[in-house]
């Protein structure tokens, strides 16, 4: 038996992505509508967005923005897992390291320094491993 449109992942996937744009009460907005962020006017129609998406997506996946300071529209969105919007997401630190660009918490683990100490310096200006 096929899931109704309704109840299948990709249309609460396609519902959330609308209201966190477009609905300022909702908890995301300020991270999303809040900022600028918008739905291409052809994915406001949830079969429009079933009709690009739907052929990629699979269950564990959830909707990404490739630029996550970009709109949700073709060629800026992805089906990803967890891991990958984590290091996608605004809130991620990467910074510059003796070993390479990395995340602040890779960096932490990687030089024995507290991540707040790390984040403390950089804020202050000072170099975050001096004395390494």
């Amino acid at each position: 038996m096929r899931k109704r449109r309704t109840t299948h992942p990709i249309y609460n996937t396609w519902r959330g992505m609308i209201e966190r744009c477009t609905n300022p009460n909702h908890k995301a907005w300020p991270r999303y509508g809040g900022r600028g962020i918008t739905v291409c006017p052809e994915w406001r129609v949830s079969a429009n967005f079933q009709r690009d998406m739907g052929p990629s997506w699979r269950p564990g996946l959830s909707i990404d923005r490739i630029d996550n300071d970009g709109n949700y529209e073709p060629g800026n969105c992805r089906w990803t897992t967890a891991k990958v919007q984590r290091v996608n997401s605004q809130r991620i630190n990467l910074i510059n390291t003796p070993w390479g660009q990395m995340l602040l918490g890779e960096a932490a683990a990687r030089s024995g320094l507290h991540r707040t100490t790390i984040f403390s310096r950089l804020k202050a200006g000072t170099d975050p491993f001096r004395g390494m």
